[in-house]
């Protein structure tokens, strides 16, 4: 059976809030986008976080389980660049 994930909580995000997220995707494939005129958005799909960049999907979020505790929570980096995921 198929899952019946929509797009939730997708709002409009400022080029300030994710420029260091911006740095982190770029930079180890060693490319340069420049975002400057893109109209950019964040949004959940299922258990993902989306980066939309004009209505077109950038970049994904996946959590990654925490093994360590006994409830199985996940954590991940912030989509609006306020952390680093935790490795």
């Amino acid at each position: 059976m198929a899952k019946d994930w929509k797009l939730k909580q997708r709002k409009p995000v400022r080029h300030k809030k994710l420029r260091g997220l911006l740095d982190r995707l770029t930079e180890p494939v060693a490319i340069e986008v420049d975002l400057s005129t893109a109209f950019l958005e964040q949004a959940e799909y299922g258990p993902w976080s989306l980066l939309i960049v004009d209505k077109s999907p950038l970049a994904m979020e996946v959590a990654i389980p925490d093994s360590e505790t006994d409830g199985g929570s996940a954590h991940g980096g912030s989509v609006d660049g306020d952390s680093a995921p935790e490795r």
